[in-house]
């Protein structure tokens, strides 16, 4: 697929006139990386949409958020990633990293646990990449906590990460 018309934002952080060639999902040509319209590259049969003028960007990363769309990452389930990434990939965030609130390690490590599971089985189609998780808590200052619960915070363990990280 070929998008043509369409004003692309380049590694000089600017944007430049020009089109973006798909091939299987990704990006495989845009101005300034040497081939696509600025060097006459052309796929015969490709199917060809106009962008109408608009912008191109690359996918987003949204490094903190806790939920969306009736979910929230602490709910520890796949069900709960799955609808998260899926949304997140429909308003253009290609890569996620959702946090965590101190809770129990009980909780935390379902939460870990899904999310692990969610990770190994790699990218689905429309849905963002989970790059890791934003853990909040539990090894927080009782003075910086915010709406954190209190109850959960816990020195640093390293015994209990690794039970997490595992």
């Amino acid at each position: 697929m070929i998008i043509r018309n369409v004003k692309v934002y380049t590694e000089e952080m600017e944007f430049v006139e020009g089109e973006i060639v798909l091939q299987d999902g990704r990006i495989e040509a845009a101005p300034g990386s040497g081939t696509g319209e600025d060097s006459g590259k052309t796929l015969a049969g490709e199917e060809v949409l106009d962008g109408g003028g608009c912008y191109a960007i690359p996918g987003l990363i949204d490094l903190h958020f806790h939920g969306c769309k009736g979910y929230d990452f602490c709910d520890g389930t796949r069900e709960a990633i799955e609808a998260m990434a899926a949304y997140e990939a429909s308003v253009g965030v290609t890569s996620i990293v959702p946090a965590t609130m101190t809770l129990g390690e009980d909780t935390l490590l379902a939460v870990c646990k899904a999310a692990k599971s969610y990770q190994e089985e790699g990218p689905k189609e429309k849905r963002a990449r989970l790059c890791g998780i934003n853990m909040e808590g539990p090894f927080v200052a009782h003075c910086k906590k915010g709406a954190q619960n209190g109850a959960y915070i816990c020195k640093p363990d390293i015994a209990m990460f690794d039970r997490l990280n595992g």
